[in-house]
């Protein structure tokens, strides 16, 4: 058998990918197909020497255990297609954190244990459809910048930056050293990792850096796939979302500029509000008065606000669910990409707060219970006859009651992030951090004026404050 230094080919095939430089395998022979122009005598030369390796290499992809990708990864792969409506965008989030001083080699140091104790990390995805967990990769380096200049350029280019399925790693660290703080860049496709996961792993590679143990699980998420492929469709599941289909509204009526099928350019802005602790605490009273979950009073203010703001017209929103199934005990440390959808509705504006709050509450209750089923199937079932349109293109994402979540940690405070999402035109996030919930709304900014949206948003913030005790 043909040993290959997997890491060495790896390195070498990104490289040629970079030069546009396109190398496969056909009828056991090494092809490969120069685009640019860029493929030199001394290139030649390089993979004339590593033809072995290369095929071996190839070899080794091809018999690698093929893993199913989760139905919302295949739905972010579809969507990255032009073609779709508000498509041709990855789903990608980026964030920066301030630090006084970060040592680059300590960070690198912790960030590549990291990857070697998580197979989500060293996770491939295939453009043709399938995952595989690599056995080896090259060490990643964090580059390193100076100035304010930089720091703009970084964030200008990281957050309009989408990953090609087939590269590796669809993540992504870098420093900007300033003159009195330090800014670390990370991003990542979220094929690879949802919120949650991002978290975690964010929280674990900053707690090696600083000298903590961290302890990692030997359960891995190819193991929470396979597993999870052989788990048999929720029937009262399955039935219950077909018979809400044929009753759903529709999503919001917002103030878009333009159709859909006439966006080029999928950029997304950020809005954004905290809530006083005060206000916070009061929040909190109005949810354990009405016997109901903050996530439920923020969404009921969501819904309620695009529902008068929509001219009273019944409306649907899109909520994310991070939905790991415990299938092992070490399933909540794991790393990967766990998201489901679920939907919410407003069919009526109720005569009470109160009993609009706990409609939406006892639907969040079906969400749980039927937490496992696909999400994607019952956009499916909404879509069919219109299968490239956008048609639940408003979110609701709550990471409250999230163990852990907080925008400082050991010293690294997160000052800025944005999300992005193919087929969706506004992401609504809701947070708390240190006692202090945070809403923001991330948006296209082709689809929106800029001034009426805001108009909108300070309305939902008020809508909120209305509701506290």
């Amino acid at each position: 058998m043909h040993v290959v230094d997997e890491r060495k080919i790896q390195l070498l095939l990104d490289e040629m990918e970079q030069l546009k430089i396109e190398l496969w395998k056909e009828e056991g022979k090494l092809k490969f197909r120069d685009y640019n122009g860029n493929l030199t005598p001394a290139l030649k030369e390089r993979l004339k020497v590593e033809k072995e390796n290369i095929l071996a290499y190839f070899d080794l992809v091809e018999n690698a255990e093929k893993l199913p990708l989760t139905s919302l990864q295949y739905a972010y792969l579809l969507g990255e297609k032009e073609g779709y409506e508000l498509g041709g965008c990855t789903a990608h989030y980026y964030l920066e954190y301030e630090a006084e001083h970060v040592d680059q080699k300590r960070l690198e140091e912790a960030l590549n244990r990291s990857i070697l104790e998580n197979d989500a990390l060293r996770m491939k995805i295939m453009p043709s459809g399938y995952q595989y967990v690599q056995s080896q990769v090259r060490r990643i380096e964090i580059e390193e910048f100076e100035g304010e200049e930089e720091w703009k350029r970084i964030r200008q280019e990281r957050t309009t930056f989408g990953y090609k399925p087939g590269q590796w790693p669809m993540f992504h660290f870098m420093l900007t050293h300033l003159e009195d703080k330090d800014i670390l860049h990370i991003d990542f496709d979220c094929m690879v990792l949802d919120a949650s996961s991002a978290r975690i792993m964010i929280q674990n590679v900053l707690r090696d850096y600083n000298g903590e143990e961290v302890s990692y699980p030997k359960f891995g998420f190819a193991d929470y796939l396979k597993i999870n492929a052989a788990k048999p469709v929720d029937e009262k599941a399955h039935d219950y979302w077909m018979k809400r289909c044929k009753t759903m509204p529709k999503a919001p009526n917002l103030p878009y500029k333009k159709p859909f099928s006439q966006v080029e350019n999928i950029r997304f802005q950020r809005l954004e509000h905290y809530f006083t602790e005060e206000e916070t605490t009061r929040l909190y009273e109005t949810a354990k008065k009405n016997h109901v979950s903050l996530a439920a009073v923020i969404c009921t203010c969501f819904a309620k606000t695009l529902y008068e703001q929509g001219g009273n017209t019944p409306l649907t929103l899109n909520l994310t669910l991070f939905s790991r199934e415990m299938v092992h005990e070490e399933a909540n440390d794991i790393l990967g990409e766990f998201t489901n959808i679920g939907f919410v509705s407003m069919e009526e504006e109720k005569e009470s707060f109160s009993k609009q709050v706990q409609n939406v509450q006892l639907q969040f209750w079906k969400l749980l219970q039927y937490r496992s089923y696909d999400g994607t199937k019952v956009l499916k079932e909404l879509s069919r006859g219109r299968s490239t349109e956008a048609i639940m293109p408003v979110v609701f994402t709550c990471v409250l009651g999230e163990e852990g979540e907080n925008e400082e940690i050991d010293g690294f405070k997160e000052v800025y992030s944005l999300s992005r999402t193919p087929q969706v035109s506004l992401d609504h996030h809701v947070r708390e951090n240190k006692g202090k919930v945070k809403i923001s709304w991330d948006y296209i900014e082709e689809l929106f004026d800029e001034k009426e949206l805001r108009g909108i948003f300070d309305a939902y913030v008020n809508q909120i404050k209305q509701v506290m005790l």
